[in-house]
């Protein structure tokens, strides 16, 4: 019988801070149909402390059948207390979940040994892992562990039987291990999927080369950049010249870095921004909620052999596209990339300042931000990732980001509506000035944060990574039950910390980071998430801020990977959460 665990270091988050026609020589086309990617085909299905059992038209193997497979250290067969909920009308489900294996810290125990369940020969490769659990006596708090990462925070209740998961882990070593931190968790089976997916197309490996920001598309009448007609309408497809535009070479170029703003979208709907002569890949980069609505979000593009991307949106909406830089595939060794801890160097609110001391930035202001010397940014470095966010606002504003020294471009990264109070995240990537700074331009009065997520250098800076590899935008998870993949089903209760499927790594490269979407909808308040590498603290940082319940919102995201090639998020603001990756830099 386990004994209560009394939990002392429960992992407790709160407060954390903010954070139509065409042009010449394009073309608006319908949107291609979508087509699903992803198989699953079963790998195992375990009874970890009993004999063979069907379920479901699935056949769960006894353990003690499997040589593979390991499970314990505890085991326990319970036929007296209730399984009170859901109601299980199931002989062969009641006789399953009665018996179980379970491990974990106990208060009364210190030497008690964790749960711990492995299978072994595994092939490499991406799987789903559910869990079947029954609490039989005490409530329990504890952190469930895949592959040396916490996948869920888990709070059991009394009689209580559940499916966890399914998580999402990547095997690479052979052996899929599983275990707990802290309270006692009873499992009585397992089964385990395989993700079957074709890899996505790839490019050569690139590095950046900045560009003060230019906008290279505009379809507002008023203000055309690179078109002519009408607004893009329902439906259509939008192609953007980036080849030769603003700086750009007209070969070997992989990928853009852009700002994608829709502007007076006619309803809600998305925008999905790709390869230029390749099939619209099934993912969004900007969520414009309402009518009239202008939202923002940066993208990393991969480019098509014609030199351009293609932009689809959903419904009406004008479109702006503004180019930061460029991956290109030749020999050069500067312009790599250099993650760093995600470090607050900017926040204006007067409780909480970092880099900044006066009053709230007003209408028409600039504010300047150090980056060399910040975070071990070296003065070699020639760009900078950051995170802006600007928060307070009392109405209607525009933020821009720019190399300080140099004129403000017609360019924009945050875009707050009329109504006051707004919070709102957008990530950049910028040449970094002379005088080793950006700057920042508010056309209205908010509060500014400014979060350091890496860098790139000249080429004199050791090693020989961070290097760019675009690839197809795919989505590799995906919380709502009706798409799910890659996470356990939603929406969750804030907070939540989650581990998402981050899909297939390029073949045979080592990489450090990834470049992905993070989107969250339905979101049940305001507030934010966090990404960072796995198994590290959450950082006092956000990647995207979420300014009301019901919210849908996206924002890009380079996180480094941590435990078991991984990131987590810490959900904050609760809801559904899903994931594009975009791309790749190597270690």
């Amino acid at each position: 019988m386990k004994l209560r665990t009394i939990l002392t270091g429960a992992l407790l988050v709160a407060g954390l801070p903010v954070a139509g026609a065409a042009a010449e020589g394009s073309h608006v086309e319908a949107a291609p149909p979508r087509t699903e990617a992803v198989e699953r085909q079963l790998y195992g299905a375990y009874n970890l402390n009993g004999p063979a059992v069907q379920l479901d038209n699935v056949t769960f193997q006894a353990e003690s059948a499997v040589p593979a497979l390991s499970a314990g250290p505890n085991r326990e067969c319970d036929a007296t207390n209730a399984i009170t909920s859901p109601a299980v009308t199931s002989p062969a489900l009641e006789s399953l979940l009665r018996c179980f294996v379970w491990g974990g810290y106990e208060i009364a125990d210190p030497t008690a040994q964790p749960l711990a369940i492995a299978v072994s020969g595994m092939p490499q490769g991406i799987y789903e892992v559910s869990l079947w659990n029954w609490e039989e006596t005490n409530p329990e708090i504890l952190q469930l562990v895949m592959e040396g990462n916490s996948v869920e925070q888990l709070f059991t209740t009394t009689g209580e039987w559940r499916v966890l998961g399914p998580y999402t882990v990547e095997v690479t070593d052979g052996t899929l291990n599983i275990s707990s931190i802290n309270g006692a968790l009873n499992i009585s089976a397992m089964k385990i999927d395989a993700l079957v997916q074709p890899a996505p197309e790839v490019k050569p490996q690139a590095h950046f080369k900045p560009l003060s920001p230019t906008r290279i598309l505009d379809t507002r009448p008023a203000s055309l950049v690179n078109y002519s007609g009408a607004k893009p309408g329902q439906g259509a497809v939008v192609e953007v010249p980036v080849a030769g535009q603003a700086g750009v070479p007209a070969s070997n170029i992989t990928a853009a870095v852009v700002n994608i703003t829709a502007v007076d979208a006619g309803v809600a709907g998305y925008v999905t921004a790709y390869a230029s002569g390749t099939t619209r890949p099934d993912v969004s980069n900007v969520n414009p909620m309402y009518a009239g609505h202008t939202v923002p979000n940066m993208a990393i593009v991969p480019v098509g052999a014609n030199g351009r991307i293609s932009l689809f949106t959903l419904n009406p909406a004008h479109l702006l596209v503004d180019i930061s830089g460029y991956f290109v595939s030749d020999a050069g060794t500067d312009g790599r990339y250099h993650p760093v801890a995600p470090t607050r160097v900017l926040d204006t609110r007067a409780e909480s300042y970092v880099g900044y001391l006066g009053p709230k930035p007003s209408a028409g202001s600039t504010v300047k931000v150090p980056i060399h010397g910040q975070a071990g940014i070296p003065a070699t470095a020639r760009a900078v990732a950051v995170t802006l966010t600007a928060t307070e606002s009392i109405g209607e504003s525009v933020v821009t980001a720019y190399p300080s020294g140099q004129g403000r471009p017609l360019a924009s990264n945050l875009n707050l509506p009329p109504t006051p109070g707004f919070t709102v995240a957008n990530m950049a990537i910028l040449p970094i000035g002379a005088d080793g700074a950006i700057e920042l331009f508010t056309s209205s009065p908010l509060h500014l944060i400014v979060d350091v997520q890496g860098w790139f250098g000249d080429g004199s800076e050791a090693g020989t990574g961070g290097f760019f590899i675009a690839q197809t935008p795919t989505r590799t998870a995906d919380s709502r039950a009706a798409s799910r993949i890659g996470l356990p089903v939603g929406p969750y209760t804030p907070p939540n910390f989650l581990t998402p499927s981050l899909g297939v790594r390029p073949a045979g490269q080592q990489v450090a980071a990834v470049v992905y979407n993070m989107t969250t909808t339905t979101t049940p308040k305001a507030g934010f998430i966090t990404a960072y590498p796995a198994g590290s603290g959450v950082p006092v940082a956000s990647n995207l801020n979420a300014a009301s319940s019901g919210s849908t919102v996206g924002a890009m995201a380079i996180t480094t990977l941590g435990n078991g090639n991984a990131i987590n998020v810490y959900h904050q603001v609760g809801g559904e959460l899903i994931l594009d990756v975009s791309g790749w830099f190597t270690a």
